[in-house]
């Protein structure tokens, strides 16, 4: 029986190394070298090489390769609006609309997507795209990746200019169109949304905490025109789901006026506790060799407990678990270093585990100690 549990544990810390490479080597493919290519990255140096190009001549020139970076939007699909591809369409401009809205229908839903945000990235000048984005969004969801696409959709609409359309449907007024969609669109066009505001504060009133979300969220993008929003939105800000209270108080933060900012006071004390650890640990992943240093001194207290209360073996075991991890981290640090992450999901889960281990294992040790000397 012991056996297999061993196995059974072995088997799961195999799949969270796993899981962690994945988060943490994300971004190791992004090119560096693109110096005129700015804020921009993409998974393939020809496509970023093509792109640089195409910038760097006049706008008709880039036409016969519309083809080719249309192809491309597969690979800078995890960079959103900053790939390469999608900057050198959006510099074309209106002659690559036409090529963009056939590949709205593209099997691979990465290409679709791709070209949807290229017609927000347009913007006014790809009007004639309207007809085909707004079906995309009312088409019945078929698979998962439906839902990603409608957003893009509803995102370039927007940015096109379609806002009276997205009001609509945010009002049920256009049927299958889901208003969680319609929330996104208006928080991508900004202010220019102020009409939908009204709405929008009616959905923050409903049950529905997945739709306060999206309208908290798309009230923060419209800015101070939303300032209406602000009581409801401060009652969001301290709801027990986090995903309700975070959009709330960034809305409140984003919309800025006086009131807002105001309300805004415990959130914006709970973000700056919450990224101030992170930048108080942030150190360990600049300099590695400092959490050596801690998981070696914990190891030292570990042996020295071990040493002088034999009774309680469980401390030490403890102290040295924590050691181990501490010693642990520093060598996937490095790690990370050697193959260049620059996209540190995993820190996200590590740090907390780091930090609540240590502080535990600490107070425990402490404890024990004082304990000892009361009995002496």
């Amino acid at each position: 029986m012991n056996k297999k549990k061993l196995r059974f544990a072995k088997l799961l810390f195999s799949i969270n190394i796993f899981l962690l490479c994945q988060l943490s080597t994300a971004d190791v493919q992004s090119i560096n070298s693109s110096i005129n290519l700015p804020n921009a990255s993409n998974t393939n140096y020809e496509c970023v090489k093509l792109a640089r190009l195409i910038l760097n001549q006049n706008k008709k020139d880039g036409l016969e390769n519309i083809p080719e970076l249309i192809k491309c939007l597969e690979g800078d699909y995890f960079y959103f609006d900053r790939g390469a591809a999608k900057i050198a369409l959006s510099y074309i401009g209106q002659p690559a609309v036409t090529h963009l809205i056939h590949a709205l229908s593209d099997s691979r839903p990465k290409i679709a997507e791709g070209a949807a945000i290229a017609l927000g990235m347009i913007g006014s000048d790809a009007r004639e795209a309207v007809p085909v984005l707004k079906d995309i969004i009312r088409q019945k969801q078929k698979l998962h990746t439906d839902i990603m696409l409608k957003n893009k959709a509803a995102i370039a609409l927007a940015k096109i200019g379609e806002i009276d359309f997205l009001i609509r449907a945010l009002q049920g007024k256009e049927e299958k169109i889901n208003p969680y969609t319609a929330c996104i669109g208006l928080g991508a066009a900004g202010p220019k949304a102020a009409p939908a505001v009204p709405t929008l504060l009616k959905i923050l009133n409903s049950p529905d905490n997945a739709a306060r979300m999206y309208a908290a969220d798309a009230l923060g993008e419209i800015g101070p025109a939303a300032s209406s929003a602000v009581p409801r939105l401060e009652e969001l800000s301290n709801s027990s789901l986090n995903f309700v209270r975070r959009a709330a108080g960034e809305a409140l933060l984003k919309i800025g006026t006086p009131e807002a900012k105001e309300a805004a006071k415990f959130y914006a004390f709970r973000k700056k506790l919450f990224a101030d650890f992170f930048s108080l640990m942030s150190i360990f992943m600049v300099m590695p060799w400092l959490a050596i240093l801690v998981g070696i001194g914990i190891g030292i207290i570990a042996f020295y407990t071990m040493r002088k209360n034999e009774k309680k073996k469980y401390l030490p075991k403890v102290l040295y678990a924590t050691a181990i991890f501490w010693i642990f981290y520093a060598a996937w640090e490095y790690y990370s270093h050697s193959i260049g992450a620059n996209i540190r999901v995993d820190l996200l889960i590590i740090y907390p585990v780091l930090f609540g281990l240590t502080l535990f294992s600490l107070i425990f040790w402490l404890v024990s100690l004082m304990r000892s000397k009361s009995r002496k």
